[in-house]
């Protein structure tokens, strides 16, 4: 079996840059990390940013991006707009994440990849972005060729915001609500229609939510509930939860060490290797 260095790993930082969207101030980019091997029936492996919707951007997950590609998908990473950024509102995210799937899917013969084998993987409020692909009302731009589905493969929540009510409210803020009371009723309900957690309903994608028992961001019971509703209407979902995981931890350089940031990567290589996304494990992660 062949293997990578973690430490090396952690310097790849090489990638494509294409552009799907032009938006009133930004032209919107997805990175692209290619396999050795280019196929159209490859996997793609999307990630999408965390950052409380207010920060970060695709360039984070460079490194699992560099992974997944010796592991024989095209890997991609989403810019979005953020909230609050030019007047941007959480809405915003989620229209671009929703045409960057469009833009996949639409492109997917020069691009290498099946569009039958889309994998989102999201951290944290990308989480949020990739568990609404499939739960809430679609919120599309006006711009998105709405014939195409958003709904990917397999969708990989890690630590994601599913539910928006107990302690992230402030961030669906936008001009039309900044007079309504937190508690007031068309508040809260339009809290709700943006949470996965209160629009779950049967959908083909699968689903598996990896969460940490000490994370002070996103409580793990969170996590716990929203896997069980996906199970209550039939949904394939799984859960994995770490007792000693912090916050992102996914994402090198924040709570992992070294070892936990390697155990993630190597459960969701597992799972998508188990689910025949990935071929059979050639490559292995040493400390």
């Amino acid at each position: 079996m062949e293997t990578v260095k973690f430490a090396d790993l952690k310097k790849e930082y090489k990638c494509e840059t294409l552009y799907y969207k032009q938006v009133e101030f930004d032209n919107l980019r997805i990175l692209t990390v290619h396999p050795e091997v280019r196929h159209p029936s490859n996997t793609a492996i999307v990630f999408v940013h965390g950052g409380g919707w207010t920060i970060g951007c695709p360039h984070m997950y460079i490194q699992e991006m560099h992974y997944f590609a010796k592991r024989g998908a095209e890997c991609f990473s989403i810019q979005y707009r953020l909230n609050k950024e030019k007047n941007y509102i959480l809405e915003d995210c989620i229209k671009d994440v929703r045409s960057a799937i469009r833009y996949l899917k639409k492109n997917a013969d020069a691009l290498m990849i099946s569009p039958d084998k889309i994998v989102v993987v999201g951290d944290s409020a990308g989480g949020h972005l990739v568990t609404a692909l499939t739960t809430i009302d679609p919120i599309d731009d006006e711009t998105d060729d709405l014939s195409i589905s958003v709904q990917p493969s397999v969708i990989v929540n890690c630590n994601g915001v599913v539910d928006l009510m107990p302690s992230f409210r402030s961030s669906a803020r936008k001009p039309s609500n900044e007079h309504l009371d937190d508690n007031d009723e068309e508040f809260v309900n339009y809290i709700k229609s943006l949470s996965p957690m209160y629009n779950v309903k049967k959908t083909d994608t699968i689903i598996l939510n990896l969460q940490g028992k000490q994370d002070g961001c996103v409580n793990y019971t969170m996590t716990e509930e929203y896997h069980l509703r996906q199970l209550g209407v039939g949904n394939d979902s799984t859960l994995v939860i770490w007792d000693d995981a912090k916050h992102a931890f996914i994402l090198i350089g924040y709570t992992g060490t070294d070892e936990q940031i390697v155990r993630a990567i190597n459960t969701i290589d597992d799972f998508l290797t188990t689910r025949n996304y990935l071929s059979n494990k050639n490559l292995e992660i040493i400390i």
